[in-house]
């Protein structure tokens, strides 16, 4: 049985690292669009890369489970169901609201200060 893990940052570096066996079994992706996304963390082709990886989730999985040494299932974050913005009047209304996502089974990446300064928190939700 696989064990079901979600795409981070950490499989994002292993995808980088091994950028040579991807470009063997993705030769739809040009030279170009590799070398760019395994040297720029925030370049426009990483969409592109991607979409065509996500479009065989099977080999993908295979991949990435022989090169952990385990079976894995590789789950993308999808899109949230719900837009998650939101104003608090107390503390105690973000942190329960916290609470209220993490019951959902949603995971929080992150939480720091809005960048208005007018108080309250930008979230990272997965």
């Amino acid at each position: 049985m696989s064990k079901e893990i979600l795409f981070d940052q950490d499989i994002n570096n292993l995808i980088v690292k091994n950028v040579s066996i991807f470009q063997y079994e993705y030769s739809q992706i040009d030279e170009k669009t590799w070398k760019e996304f395994s040297t720029k963390p925030n370049c426009k082709c990483r969409g592109k890369v991607f979409k065509i990886l996500q479009e065989d989730m099977e080999k993908l999985n295979a991949i990435l489970s022989k090169l952990m040494g385990e079976e894995i299932s590789l789950i993308f974050p999808g899109a949230l169901e719900e837009p998650i913005a939101k104003e608090f009047e107390t503390l105690k209304g973000m942190e329960d609201f916290l609470k209220e996502l993490k019951a959902k089974g949603k995971i929080i990446r992150s939480a720091s200060p809005a960048p208005n300064g007018k108080g309250g928190y930008l979230l990272v939700v997965m």
